[in-house]
């Protein structure tokens, strides 16, 4: 072949792949190029992780685990289909780890309104309502009628939390998660509103302001 018709071959055929090594794998087309995934936002992580908690808490319920849950669901379900009316549920029974102040229980809250304040230190609403939090925990209406549990949490976090935003009411630690399964938590922040007799008056989600936290307690000493 002459020099000319080789370079009108090599022209003809153009660039060549490279061809991979021996050993080597082929490059996958997916993997020439990688994107990258844009990062969840702390509202939603939130959102994930509670959820997830909640619905495995959920499933153990449902099969019995939880210590008698279904049987409570079917008593719960016969009066309901029976007509008879029924008392507000009481509020379950608190973590017995204390976190900071000192041990509260549902009993020593009884004699007037309180506030249970679930919360954990990844919580991005839970920060945002701190300043709230402690401004009614220090109010003449609030002093001593708070308490808060931290949920899901790490020990150092939960204590960082607890000094950076100045927190001097008792907080409990929920650390295999027993509390929150039992009250059925949906969503941090979280506070449920107990009567005087330590029946939950209601449930609020998500930050509050400290003006929406006193209406809650004071409606709850006279429903």
């Amino acid at each position: 072949m002459t020099e000319q018709a080789e370079q009108a071959e090599q022209a003809g055929q153009g660039e060549q792949p490279r061809q991979p090594e021996q050993g080597e794998q082929p490059r996958r087309p997916e993997q020439a190029q990688q994107t990258e995934r844009a990062p969840e936002t702390e509202e939603l992580y939130e959102r994930a992780v509670v959820a997830i908690r909640s619905a495995e808490m959920r499933v153990f319920r449902l099969l019995g685990i939880a210590g008698g849950t279904v049987a409570v669901l079917a008593v719960v379900a016969f009066i309901a289909l029976s007509g008879v009316s029924h008392r507000r549920p009481s509020a379950p029974e608190l973590p017995r780890q204390v976190l900071s102040g000192h041990r509260v229980t549902i009993a020593s809250l009884h004699g007037g309104p309180a506030l249970v304040l679930f919360w954990a230190s990844w919580c991005p609403g839970c920060g945002r309502e701190a300043a709230a939090v402690r401004g009614l925990a220090e109010s003449p209406i609030g002093r001593g009628r708070m308490v808060g549990v931290d949920w899901a949490d790490h020990l150092g976090a939960a204590k960082a939390f607890l000094a950076l935003h100045r927190w001097s009411f008792p907080n409990l630690r929920d650390v295999h998660d027993q509390a929150g399964a039992s009250y059925g938590i949906a969503r941090l922040p979280e506070v449920y509103v107990l009567d005087g007799e330590g029946q939950i008056e209601r449930t609020i989600l998500g930050a509050q302001t400290q003006r929406q936290l006193e209406a809650a307690l004071r409606a709850a000493a006279h429903p």
